[in-house]
């Protein structure tokens, strides 16, 4: 008889987590008054939720997972609260067998100037991560990788000879790409998504 290995694997959305050391960086400043406040979330055995809100402008963002589990007669449980949710996979694995996880996230977010409505949101996050998980992995690196190509066939730079600076600023190039709203109305805020450097916020500059 081949001997079966237990295993035990969580997926989960957790917001209480501190950010990575940025050193003595001046413009990090002081830490916000009120953070990011539970607003609700449940977790299922395919599907999690978990919603915040600003304490002060009152904008809801949803996160929504939706994941697939590879092992077969496996058993999931979850656990959900203000802490955050989780799925738990169990299963029994004989050696050579594998367990995959794919795991689909989609956010919703409320307009600054508006109420937010989160059955609203979540409806649209649940949405979303169903087209992802029904695209599959492979589709959205097609897809990737097209939407980036024309922007990398009019931004793209090279350094001869300093390949290491070509890496770095192509990197800075695609932070800013990542970082600019498509809304119509929100700007890049001055570090992007590259760290907490001023908190967040984004200044006249940036709009000039």
């Amino acid at each position: 008889m081949r001997p079966h290995i237990g295993t035990r694997r969580e997926s989960g959305i957790r917001p209480a987590v501190a950010a990575a050391p940025q050193g003595e960086d001046p413009r990090i400043g002081a830490a916000l008054e009120g953070e990011l406040q539970w607003a609700g979330g449940a977790a299922q055995a395919e599907l999690a939720w978990y919603a915040q809100r600003a304490t002060h402008s009152g904008i809801a963002v949803v996160c929504v997972q939706r994941q697939h589990w590879s092992a077969a007669g496996s058993s999931v449980t979850v656990d959900d609260g203000a802490a955050g949710v989780a799925q738990r996979l169990v299963a029994q694995l004989s050696p050579g067998r594998e367990v995959v996880l794919e795991k689909y996230i989609a956010y919703a977010c409320s307009p600054a100037d508006s109420t937010p409505d989160l059955p609203a949101l979540r409806a649209r996050a649940e949405r979303d991560s169903a087209a992802l998980a029904t695209a599959g992995f492979d589709t959205l690196c097609e897809q990737q990788h097209a939407w980036l190509e024309p922007f990398w066939a009019a931004l793209d730079l090279h350094v001869p000879g300093q390949t290491e600076i070509e890496r770095a600023l192509r990197f800075g190039l695609f932070h800013v790409q990542q970082a600019v709203a498509r809304d119509g109305s929100g700007s890049a805020a001055a570090k992007g998504l590259s760290g907490e450097g001023y908190e967040g916020h984004f200044f006249w500059d940036a709009e000039v």
